[in-house]
């Protein structure tokens, strides 16, 4: 009896589906996860993070050049998702006796696809409310975006042109890029882009040292990033020029502290830019009612803080009480309590006092807790077919031995 021939297809899924390969993975999670848990000593825990959880590869300078070394944590889940995904299809029994490992392996597949939903969709960030006050939008932590919005005769600004993070994060120091737009009558362009940064005067000292050209008496410094990236505050550049002329003729240097916006004249009309925090939208309000705490006795350490919001929809209204270990879940939002503020308020509620929230949007939230259900289910479901087929090879024993 001939043997059929082994395709380099076959070959591909013996590869994929091997119990070495898996091995190898989780090895190389074991080396990333200890990497990265040495690193962010230095460099913080954000930086660290995408260097070798949000990446494919991580890069290394050898000779003056980058090299990717190792591979990253979001081609390792990608390679055991189809590692799992292949070993249920060619090694796993065939019929009902298998079924229950089938949908076990369909819940680690489940979690390993949420977990790159979340990772690819899922926004951070921090909502801050006074008492008395409704908002229905956040803000990043650490993700920086371009504003530019056209302002009335009124000094009223209307619905801004927003150039996101995405497209401004791969900018490097010293590089240029052109962004246009038909709402625009100018060109945007963008000479370079620093992490973290301080605009000094150009008669300072330190001035010297800071690579860029003078604008407006200023020159932007670039700094060393912080450990904690909410603390860095980027500045760039730029330059705007108008349709058929050359680029520099209007200048100016934005920067992440920066109170006021840039404004320029185009055509008749005042705009405004700024660069900003990036903003999601929430398709429903949450207003402050009231604001309590409390602090430990003979300390300013808050024991307990919780926040009763007013969450408005559609015409509808519903009291939540948001607290410490008690977050709100709507719609894919989770809103933890964060912290709270003026600084140095007492806890005697005579004062306005305002909230932060740390808000989540993941619209993969839920999978993780599906994915444990469906592998329980299959578990169960094994071992109730392992004990049923035992069972019965008892029975067939004890037979024959009656007999």
């Amino acid at each position: 009896m001939s043997k059929k021939p082994v395709t380099p297809w076959t070959r591909l899924l013996k590869f994929t589906s091997s119990f070495g390969l898996a091995c190898v993975v989780l090895f190389l999670f074991f080396i990333l996860t200890l990497l990265g848990t040495l690193e962010q000593v230095e460099h913080g825990l954000y930086e660290t993070q995408k260097r070798y959880f949000d990446s494919l590869f991580v890069w290394y300078e050898v000779a003056g050049m980058d090299l990717p070394l190792i591979p990253g944590v979001r081609l390792l889940m990608w390679v055991l998702f189809f590692n799992i995904l292949s070993a249920a299809i060619l090694k796993m029994r065939k019929g009902w006796k298998g079924a229950g490992l089938l949908i076990a392996h369909g819940g680690i597949l489940l979690l390993l696809v949420g977990g790159a939903i979340g990772l690819q969709f899922k926004h951070y960030g921090a909502m801050m409310i006074w008492e008395g006050d409704k908002a229905s939008e956040f803000e990043s932590y650490t993700e920086w975006q371009l504003d530019i919005m056209p302002v009335d005769e009124e000094g009223k600004v209307s619905e801004a042109l927003v150039i996101p993070a995405k497209q401004i994060d791969r900018i490097a120091s010293g590089q240029t890029r052109v962004f246009t737009a038909e709402e625009l009558p100018f060109d945007f362009v963008v000479h370079g882009r620093e992490v973290n940064s301080m605009p000094i005067p150009a008669g300072a000292p330190m001035a010297a040292s800071a690579a860029g050209k003078e604008i407006d008496g200023y020159k932007l410094m670039s700094m060393k990033p912080a450990k904690q990236a909410e603390q860095n505050l980027p500045g760039m550049y730029v330059s705007f020029p108008e349709s058929g002329k050359d680029a520099g003729e209007v200048e100016a240097i934005l920067w992440g502290g920066d109170v006021a916006p840039y404004t320029l004249k185009r055509d008749g009309k005042r705009w405004a830019v700024k660069l900003v925090k990036e903003k999601w939208k929430v398709p429903f309000e949450i207003k402050l009612r009231d604001f309590h705490f409390e602090y430990f006795p003979g300390t300013q350490r808050a024991r307990v803080y919780r926040s009763d919001v007013t969450k408005l929809e559609n015409g509808t209204e519903r009291d939540v009480r948001i607290s410490m270990n008690q977050p709100l879940r709507h719609k894919g939002y989770t809103f933890f309590q964060s912290s709270f503020g003026p600084a140095g308020s007492d806890d005697k509620g005579d004062q306005r006092m305002y909230t932060v929230f740390a808000v989540m949007q993941n619209p993969a939230d839920h999978w993780p807790l599906a994915s444990l259900i469906v592998s329980g289910v299959g578990l169960l479901i094994h071992f109730l077919i392992q004990l049923g087929t035992y069972l019965k090879r008892q029975r067939k024993t004890q037979a024959k031995q009656r007999s």
